[in-house]
Formats: C-alpha cells, sequence, structure tokens
C-alpha cells in the first residue's frame, strides 16, 4: 500500500509484510475463483513503484556532491627539458624553451600544441 506522504528514499524494511490473495490451484478443471488478473495488475503496479523509488535511489547515490576525501590534483610545476615530438606537429624541438620565445603567442601556442602539462610554468598554469 503506497504511503500518502512517501520520503524521497525508500525504506529498507516494509511497512507492511507482503499478503498473498491468490488461492491454491484446484486439482481439476472446474469454475475458477482465480484472481490472477487482479493480483498480475497490482504486481504490475507495485513493480512500476519500485522501479521509480529504485530511480530515485540511483539518481541520489550518483549526484555528485563536495567530498572531503576527494584528494586536490597537484601540479608539478617544472617544465619539461629537452626536445620531444608533439600531437599537432611533426617537429622535435624543445617545446617548453620555443613556445616562450613571443609572450603574445604563448596563451595560443599552449593551448594548440597542449602544452600545459609538459611545460605548466611556460604557459602559466602555475609558478616554479
Amino acid at each position: 500500500i503506497p504511503s500518502s506522504n512517501p520520503s524521497s528514499i525508500p525504506s529498507l524494511v516494509p511497512s507492511v509484510a507482503p499478503q498473498s490473495t491468490t488461492p491454491a490451484p484446484a486439482p481439476t478443471p472446474t469454475t475458477s475463483t482465480c484472481t490472477c488478473n487482479t493480483e498480475v495488475n497490482r504486481m504490475r503496479t507495485e513493480i512500476e513503484m519500485l522501479k521509480k523509488m529504485l530511480e530515485e535511489v540511483v539518481n541520489h547515490i550518483s549526484t555528485p556532491g563536495p567530498s572531503a576525501s576527494t584528494p586536490t590534483p597537484s601540479i608539478v610545476c617544472v617544465d619539461r627539458t629537452g626536445a620531444w615530438l608533439v600531437e599537432n606537429s611533426s617537429i622535435m624541438r624543445s617545446w617548453c624553451t620555443w613556445v616562450k620565445k613571443k609572450a603574445d603567442l604563448t596563451a595560443n601556442r599552449c593551448r594548440k600544441y597542449k602544452l600545459a602539462d609538459d611545460c605548466p610554468v611556460a604557459c602559466g598554469v602555475c609558478s616554479p
């Protein structure tokens, strides 16, 4: 029996014990007193209600919230040295040195060649 004032989180224990109204099958075909259709419809309604409750629980659990245990990622503030290839170029170069040669182009170069992880100081992601 659904509550007239349901909570958003289902209880772990049912408030009413389940009851079966399906009579035992008759040994021989006779005039049936089976309430199967009524029982099936009641079960469908109950299943739909349980699906909605489960959906609410899943939404509640999967909604991100602040967590004290989530560590803050740390960025190592040291530029990579030496020459290497990057994704958008076939040129082997010392990218951290090159990216900061023209200050007015540094931000664009860092984005275009995705250099922030390898050159955090040169790209201004953090201070040394």
